[in-house]
């Protein structure tokens, strides 16, 4: 699809607004701090990481992925045979839930894209644009109908 005619499902002013900002201050300051050292401008500032753990810590998704799911039932094995469940919300859908009192059902997650692959990845190509390394992305797709 063509730069021009991409899907712009997930864009919003305020989103462009945001990774702009995010765009122009570090190149700014990376071209500032480079030139006091004396040393070469760098030719990339700007890298969306796939950061599990940092992601967790901060109490946010990791990198530029969806939620996997808002909520889900997690399957342990405990005593070695003893199957165990227990069901998870998502620290990050939870932190939406008590500080912004997002509605759980409007939380949209890759679950919930696995049918759509397209606007998936139409999110992921706008934030590219501000972005000047490649992003690390998982896509989720349905399950395979064989019939």
């Amino acid at each position: 699809m063509a730069h021009q005619e991409r899907l712009q499902v997930f864009s919003s002013p305020e989103l462009k607004n945001w990774l702009a900002a995010y765009r122009d201050v570090s190149d700014y300051h990376s071209i500032q701090f480079a030139d006091k050292m004396s040393i070469s401008r760098p030719v990339a500032n700007r890298a969306i990481a796939p950061t599990g753990t940092i992601g967790i810590l901060a109490g946010t998704t990791t990198g530029i992925e969806p939620l996997f799911a808002v909520a889900y039932k997690r399957r342990y094995l405990k005593g070695g045979s003893d199957w165990n469940y227990q069901y998870v919300v998502d620290g990050t859908a939870q932190e939406m839930i008590d500080n912004y009192g997002a509605n759980p059902e409007d939380i949209e997650s890759a679950i919930d894209l696995a049918s759509e692959p397209e606007r998936r990845i139409a999110l992921q190509a706008d934030v590219q644009d501000y972005v000047d390394m490649a992003i690390s992305s998982t896509i989720n797709l349905p399950a395979w109908d064989r019939n």
